[in-house]
């Protein structure tokens, strides 16, 4: 039910007026009547309590039934009409300074009170539904205290007036009353069906026995009423002792006084308002043990200490905050477990307990503060909070496992930059099978702050009853397996997992079995089939993005772990929870399912406010180690990136209306400058290709208004009516330059167009493809997650051509690896090879022409340096692949680059072979004989029937390939045609024909 914030007002504001009147006579009848009584202020202080709590007592049976009989709205209309006259015999009873009157009207307020509290908070359920429980109460209880807080300020202030004192607190009492009656007519609720033949016994003490057994009946019910009569036995004690405490140690007034106390109200009220938060849409009972605990530690500190005023409010305010976090979640799940009519009653009976609890406090005061002295009074309730913590940890339903998640979640909080999507999609009762990649250590944490549930993991069987650690992890609700070995093992593996679902929980399941060390999803195993169809659960999908390189997860393809670094925390971290899959879904489609998922959420690897300039400077990219080479020429890549960004300052004013400008020059040093020079201006670059005719680039460069072309003088050959900016000299004069400029030279935006390139088919039309900076930033990002390289690296890419503009310029930055680039002819057989060797290349980038042109005859020796060689998604000759691999040692692998659709779709890596955590040998592909390799993480790939595009294909069935993600273009602005030939719903159609196996590998056919 989606309710609006406004139909919570006519109940909060009847709550908030109501309890300000109360308290606000209360304390104006306690400070008073002290001058009244002199020498009796505990007295009056104990009779001023017991006024307000002996109804409680006597008539919250009565209250339960007329709740399941009557419409509780109509019952708190009249009680708040009662009020009025009520507040008029308070006036009369200060008037003629009586302490029976106004003792009487304060009766009758406790009277009013008892009557219409089960049917005041009945209606937090019946105004804003099951799912907004979490927020009614909280609210109610944070006003509740904030009118707690304003009636004891408030009453100080007027108890303290010398003049009109009478006249003021007759108007603010009729006043109040007259709001709170008004504000109950606008109240709107959807009340349940009255019970109208009830006959239930308002004998109190009857009436209480009966709850009390149907209250047993609901688990942790009677907990929950019994915690709260206690909570509200130390609040009553520490509001008489504070009285007391604060004029005797501290020598307050009664205005100081009630300014004291009023710090008790905001403590409490922030902590509801805070808890109503962290909860969400279910009772966050773990925040009991810590409000418990803070409560207990701050009372003990004030009864063992002779603190200062301001010491004391500290402690004070922080056991206030405590209170409220012990408070509300009991409430919550009183009002979360308790359904229709019975609700009013379960809150009477709350009510008789709890005010037969202030009723003893009263007494329980009184003794202890006339046999010893305040500072005992604290300690008494010190030792009660601590011992109802206790009583709860041992008792209540998985409160100590609730209060470990919530450690959890903070923990994560703490590591993590957390985002979460989709939490809406896990039951919050019903059981169901969670499916997770699996990165690292802390997986765990990340999927508990994802949820409000406590899921069940997994947990090997020898782990689980490991004598040092059986205690917390059984509390911790594992499942121990044992689903290694034979086949009963991983018969009861199963079995575990589907019991732990039918009895309605939460089960997590790694179906990769083990952490990835590559960078990729690993396959899942088909083990998560069987427990779903078994149970008749869903599946959830769940899936961590961004969490390789944070704390405890590996670095790829090694066995080491990152550390605990400064650097490492805060990492951006998203969580994608997908909505419920069918139970007979296969392993494959849950793997797709969740890559899926993995692509929509890459966006937030990227701010929304950030181009590749300025993510590079952002997270600090800039290295002094990695050189580019052309020819003789070497320049490091942190002094070419800050001699562009002085160049930029340069040439803003002149270029500050350009939207287009172009770069016409041979891979080398000018080209990757004159790309950094347009991307800290924020301009749109196109790339002109040399391979294209002059009819073509002129056509280019008229259909887009280019005016300024970077080039250099010896390369250029178009038409001279360009601008042209030359590098050469460009280069020489800002060499050693200062330039310095507060103006921001970049605008910060991802969806920005980074790069334009044309490309041309087979003699046909140009086709104009524009890549975002996302799209750039989004192929890098996966890149650099899956490939790991070194600063001795030296990368060449031997494919001359502008459009590897990708390769040439920023990975090499983002890699923070060498690169070389030569203007001599090396494309001889021996010149080639004697090139890669004296340059010491160790990551060549080719093409299979290339490879076969150059290998076939290379001797082994040649190769020292060389161990990777990427080519494009066309196969070797098998002879040929097999000599470079075992006899020439250099690992190969294809890459899938369409161009006019995605910098990258898929590349092969290194396979990592090493231990798992427990010490066994594994073997984790990212290469497969045969195979393009694994879609890059920041798109997602899928196999459909090529005469019907929706239906999807399983696994190893063949059909046309489609393609999506952050690296993926959205459409050719300039070709609506085009986009209908190209593009199905959000997928790119590549019009290739392939197959994806179960471990996510692509194959071409």
């Amino acid at each position: 039910m989606n309710v609006k914030k406004t139909n919570w007002i006519p109940l909060f504001a009847t709550q908030f007026f109501g309890v300000l009147n109360d308290n606000f006579l209360k304390y104006l009848i306690v400070f008073i009547s002290a001058f009244w009584m002199k020498d009796e202020k505990a007295l009056i202080i104990s009779m001023a309590s017991g006024m307000l709590v002996v109804p409680f007592i006597l008539f919250s049976a009565l209250a339960g039934k007329w709740a399941k009989i009557f419409s509780k709205r109509k019952i708190v209309i009249i009680a708040k009409l009662a009020e009025i006259p009520i507040m008029l015999i308070a006036v009369i009873g200060f008037y003629i300074q009586s302490i029976v009157f106004v003792m009487v009207s304060l009766f009758l307020m406790g009277l009013q009170s008892a009557i219409y509290s089960p049917s005041k908070y009945g209606l937090i359920k019946d105004v804003g539904g099951e799912e907004n429980l979490s927020y009614g109460t909280g609210n109610m209880e944070m006003l509740t205290f904030l009118s707690v807080l304003l009636g004891t300020f408030f009453a100080g202030i007027v108890a303290d007036l010398e003049s009109n004192r009478f006249l003021i607190l007759s108007i603010i009492l009729i006043f109040l009353a007259i709001i709170g009656y008004f504000a109950s007519l606008k109240i709107k609720a959807n009340e349940p069906e009255l019970e109208k033949n009830l006959k239930d016994n308002i004998n109190p003490i009857s009436f209480f026995f009966q709850s009390y057994k149907d209250a047993k009946k609901i688990k942790g019910v009677n907990y929950s009423v019994f915690s709260l009569a206690v909570f509200w036995f130390i609040g009553s004690i520490i509001q008489m002792n504070l009285i007391v405490h604060a004029e005797e140690i501290y020598d307050l007034n009664s205005t100081q006084t009630g300014l004291l106390m009023s710090i008790i109200a905001i403590g409490i009220g922030l902590g509801c308002w805070i808890t109503a938060i962290v909860s969400g849409k279910k009772a966050e009972t773990g925040l009991v043990i810590f409000g418990g605990i803070g409560l207990g530690i701050s009372l003990f500190l004030i009864s063992v200490f002779e603190l200062s005023l301001t010491y004391f409010i500290i402690y004070l305010f922080f056991s206030a905050l405590s209170g409220g976090f012990f408070k509300v979640p009991l409430n919550t799940y009183i009002q979360e477990k308790v359904k229709g009519r019975l609700l009013g009653q379960i809150i009477a009976y709350n009510n008789l307990l709890v005010f037969t609890f202030i009723l003893l406090s009263a007494g329980a005061f009184f003794i202890i503060e006339k046999t010893l002295n305040t500072y005992w009074v604290f300690a008494f309730i010190s030792f009660i909070s601590f011992g109802i913590t206790i009583f709860l940890i041992a008792k209540f339903p998985n409160i100590f496992q609730m209060a470990l998640r919530l450690a959890m979640n903070f923990v994560t909080k703490f590591i993590f930059n957390l985002k979460i999507d989709g939490k809406e999609n896990i039951p919050l009762k019903d059981g169901a099978l969670l499916v997770s990649n699996h990165i690292g250590f802390l997986d765990a944490f990340l999927i508990v702050a994802s949820m409000q549930r406590i899921p069940r993991f997994i947990i090997m069987k020898e782990m689980f009853f490991h004598k040092s650690l059986h205690w917390l992890l059984k509390h911790l609700l594992l499942v121990p397996v044992n689903e290694k070995g034979r086949k009963s093992n991983l018969m009861y593996f199963y079995e575990s997992c589907q019991d732990e679902i039918k009895k309605g929980n939460i089960v997590v399941i790694f179906a990769e079995s083990m952490m990835s060390r590559t960078g990729h999803t690993l396959g899942y195993k088909r083990g998560l089939e069987r427990i779903a169809k078994e149970t008749n659960s869903p599946i959830i999908p769940f899936y961590m993005d961004n969490a390789f390189g944070s704390p405890l997860t590996f670095i790829t393809r090694t066995e080491k772990l990152q550390n605990f670094k400064f650097k490492n925390l805060r990492r951006k971290v998203s969580v994608k929870i997908g909505k419920a899959q069918e139970n007979n879904s296969t392993a494959f489609q849950i793997r797709q399912k969740t890559l899926e998922m993995a692509a929509d959420i890459f966006e937030n690897r990227i701010g929304e406010n950030e181009n590749l300039i300025s993510f590079i400077i952002k997270n600090k990219m800039k290295n002094k180690t990695s050189f580019i080479k052309e020819d003789k020429t070497k320049i490091y890549f942190d002094h070419l990136f800050r001699k562009s960004k002085k160049i930029a300052h340069f040439l803003r004013k002149k270029l500050i209306d350009e939207k287009n400008i172009a770069i016409y020059l041979p891979k080398g040093i000018y080209f990757i400058e004159s790309n950094l020079i347009l991307h800290f201006l924020d301009k749109k670059v196109f790339i002109l290709n040399e391979k294209f005719s002059k009819e073509d680039l002129e056509f280019i460069l008229d259909e887009n208004k280019i005016k300024y072309i970077f080039t250099e003088e010896s390369f250029y050959n178009l038409n001279k009516k360009r601008e042209l900016i030359f590098l050469e000299g460009l280069d020489k004069s800002f060499e050693y330059a200062f330039i310095s400029s507060k103006k921001k030279l970049f605008l910060n935006k991802k969806t920005d167009i980074s790069t334009v390139i044309y490309k041309k088919e087979k003699k046909k039309n140009l086709i104009k493809i524009e890549f975002t900076n996302e799209n750039i930033l989004s192929s890098l990002l996966s890149l650099k997650q899956i490939a790991i390289f070194g600063k001795k690296d030296i990368l060449f890419n031997s494919n001359n051509d502008v459009n590897n503009y990708l390769i040439d310029i920023w990975f090499p930055l983002f890699f923070k690896i060498n690169v070389v680039f030569t203007k001599k002819n090396i494309f001889e057989k021996n010149k080639f090879i004697d090139f890669l060797e004296k340059e010491k290349i160790s990551l060549l980038i080719s093409n299979k022409k290339m490879i076969e042109n150059y290998f076939s005859e290379i001797k082994e020796e040649k190769t020292i340096f060389l161990k990777h060689i990427v080519i494009d998604k066309r196969k070797l000759d098998e002879n040929l692949e097999n000599f470079i691999k075992k006899d020439l040692k250099i690992f190969i692998t294809n890459s899938l680059d369409i161009l006019e659709c995605t910098t990258f779709a898929a590349i092969g890596t290194m396979n990592f072979t090493g231990k798992d955590v427990s010490g066994a040998k594994i073997t984790q592909h990212s290469f497969r004989e045969n195979k393009i390799g694994k879609a890059l993480i920041s798109n997602f790939i899928k196999i459909v029937d090529k005469n019907d595009f929706y239906k999807e294909l399983k696994e190893n069935e063949n059909g046309m390939i489609l393609i999506k993600g952050k690296n993926v273009i959205a459409s050719y602005p300039e070709n609506p045609k085009l986009n209908g030939e190209r593009f199905f719903d959000d997928y790119f159609i590549t019009k290739l024909i392939g197959n994806i196996n179960p471990e996510g590998f692509i194959e071409i056919i």
